[in-house]
């Protein structure tokens, strides 16, 4: 009987200390779907909050080229008439060729990626994230035309928050972008 009850014990005491508690800040804020509009040039993404679930995420792509490089903006709107922008995940310092690159933390320097959601009429920040420098974070540039400046690729990145917004519009403290695909296009 003593044998029984000591190997239970044991047994409960190595499962949870195996179990990992996930501290981290969820809201179901991050995972509503906002608009777009109809464009050839768009992105589509999963939206991941970990632990909470997932959407189906489209945005429109803006891009331009800073000293040579692409600097890549995905943006969404709320769906009224006037289109604020509500989200922006941005893409900097990708170079102008085809290739697999590693996304890094923020320096003037490097490839970087940040995401951030807006409020009023899209002018004021209301919180922020960088990218977790503890997840594999890429972009891949499968087509060029440096020529028309048309670019076709895909992306993950995986956001840890650094701003929270304000007291009554709570995110979440991580959000990643998987599978992502766009097709955008730069002026010189």
């Amino acid at each position: 009987m003593h044998f029984k009850i000591k190997f239970l014990i044991l047994y409960t005491a190595i499962v949870f200390s195996n179990c990992k508690k996930d501290d981290s800040f969820k809201t179901g804020v991050d995972l509503e779907t906002l608009a777009y509009l109809p464009d050839s040039l768009l992105c589509t993404a999963t939206k991941e909050v970990p632990g909470l679930g997932a959407i189906t995420w489209k945005a429109n792509c803006l891009s331009g080229l800073v000293e040579d490089k692409i600097i890549l903006t995905f943006v969404t709107y709320d769906d009224s008439l006037e289109l604020n922008i509500r989200e922006r995940l941005v893409l900097g310092r990708i170079p102008q060729k085809t290739g697999n690159y590693s996304i890094e933390p923020i320096t003037h320097n490097e490839l970087f990626s940040t995401y951030s959601t807006w409020l009023a009429d899209g002018d004021v920040l209301n919180a922020g994230w960088n990218s977790n420098d503890e997840k594999q974070n890429y972009i891949e540039i499968t087509a060029i035309d440096t020529i028309t400046g048309l670019f076709e690729g895909k992306f993950d990145v995986y956001f840890k928050m650094t701003n929270q917004g304000i007291p009554s519009s709570m995110h979440s403290e991580y959000i990643n972008f998987k599978n992502g695909n766009f097709r955008a296009k730069y002026s010189k």
